[in-house]
């Protein structure tokens, strides 16, 4: 009697371990390919470490890492305090597809850049995005995080 119960706990732990819906999402956001993602209400879940919140990729609206031509750490213009913005500039097909799904988005919407199955960086998009260039700052992240940042895109680039 006692082996048949604990052989029901068992398969009732392995049933619900292998079905949670997190574990699926894991899986396959391991898989994803790097490049940049619109953030949406539903799609594959990733946990973003710098908000330290779940967020979810539309698989739909995605830019292939292989449109990234150029990354560049530089001063920001404008700013009355020295901050440092990451640049990256996209191909024609990268700006294409960008200006394509840029439109019409509110002011909720991020686009994340996601480099060895982890979210890189997201920023919002604000209004149409025409040059293919598109810059990442942010108050807590010094030349060197950035310039890290940069590292870890280059290396993704040459593999």
């Amino acid at each position: 009697m006692h082996s048949i119960k604990a052989l029901c706990s068992i398969l009732l732990f392995v049933c619900v371990f292998i079905s949670s819906p997190k574990l699926y999402a894991q899986n396959v956001a391991a898989t994803l390919p790097p490049g940049y993602y619109l953030t949406a209400s539903e799609g594959v879940e990733m946990y973003d470490q710098t908000t330290k919140k779940a967020v979810y990729l539309d698989t739909l609206r995605h830019i292939p890492f292989k449109h990234i031509v150029s990354t560049d750490v530089s001063k920001m213009i404008g700013s009355k305090e020295l901050r440092y913005v990451l640049s990256i500039s996209l191909d024609a097909i990268g700006t294409e597809a960008l200006s394509r799904f840029s439109p019409n988005l509110d002011r909720t919407t991020s686009l994340a850049l996601l480099v060895n199955g982890r979210i890189l960086f997201m920023g919002r998009i604000v209004s149409r995005i025409k040059s293919g260039k598109l810059s990442y700052a942010s108050r807590l992240l010094s030349k060197n995080d950035l310039e890290a940042l940069k590292l870890e895109i280059d290396k993704a680039l040459r593999h």
